[in-house]
């Protein structure tokens, strides 16, 4: 397969973004594109099996579709698209459980960059992100405590249902209809916001505890034993959610 010059590459992103179908010579082009970070894919995958043996990965690339949106709806260049191809790592961990894992992948991978949401959320959206480079490709890993993974879940679920904006900062499309007879859409998205709030305050607040203990100091403030029951509650709670999203006619 003969490689796309990154002048090509950008040429074409400008033509997908003001287009609203795809045109055949230009979708073999983003074929060819795709299929590089698929390579690309397959070598970061390898190295985060040498960094962290045993551990669970879930590797992914844009679609042809999502990818057009994305374009439609940035103004990013297409080569410095830095999540065409991805992978997610899910594990039930801390905060400083999660920043050991990030260590580990940019140990691994020298040419990487950590995005930290969790520092500065986009849209409520927490979690860490390593940026790796190989080639001229950008693959960007996912690093997400349960607590993040699971929010995030019902966000995707309802962007699914209610418009994929809600993701970037919009609001439910048709904000007033209810979801239950009494709560609207526009309610019930506040209510996952805050969700989302508290379970950062709890994670920072469970960080704090260990590292107190750690460090031979007395904890402040809430045990960690009453911390990990309320975060477990709220997991009930997000499962629930989950599972009404992708189930209620209603929503």
């Amino acid at each position: 397969m003969a490689r796309v010059s990154t002048s090509q590459i950008d040429r074409l992103g400008e033509r997908l973004r003001i287009s609203e179908v795809i045109d055949a010579a230009d979708l073999d082009l983003l074929q060819t594109y795709r299929a590089e970070h698929e390579e690309a894919l397959i070598e970061v995958q390898s190295g985060l099996g040498r960094a962290l043996p045993g551990v669970d990965q879930t590797a992914r690339i844009k679609t042809i579709q999502t990818l057009h949106d994305k374009l439609r709806r940035q103004p990013t260049k297409l080569s410095r698209i830095q999540d065409i191809a991805g992978v997610r790592i899910v594990q039930g961990m801390d905060l400083l459980d999660q920043d050991a894992v990030i260590a580990d992948i940019t140990r691994e991978f020298l040419a990487s960059k950590v995005v930290d949401r969790r520092a500065k959320p986009m849209h409520g959206y927490r979690a860490a992100h390593v940026v790796v480079k190989v080639g001229r490709c950008w693959i960007e890993i996912q690093v997400r405590t349960q607590s993040q993974h699971l929010w995030a879940e019902v966000v995707e679920r309802l962007g699914d249902r209610w418009g994929r904006n809600i993701r970037y900062g919009g609001i439910p499309s048709s904000g007033t209809q209810t979801v239950d007879g009494s709560t609207t859409r526009l309610e019930f998205w506040e209510l996952v916001q805050n969700t989302g709030r508290s379970l950062a305050v709890i994670e920072d607040m469970a960080a704090t505890q260990t590292m107190a203990v750690d460090a031979g100091e007395a904890p402040v403030g809430m045990d960690r034993a009453t911390l990990a029951e309320t975060q477990a509650g709220i997991h009930r709670v997000l499962g629930e959610w989950l599972e009404y999203i992708t189930t209620s006619p209603e929503l």
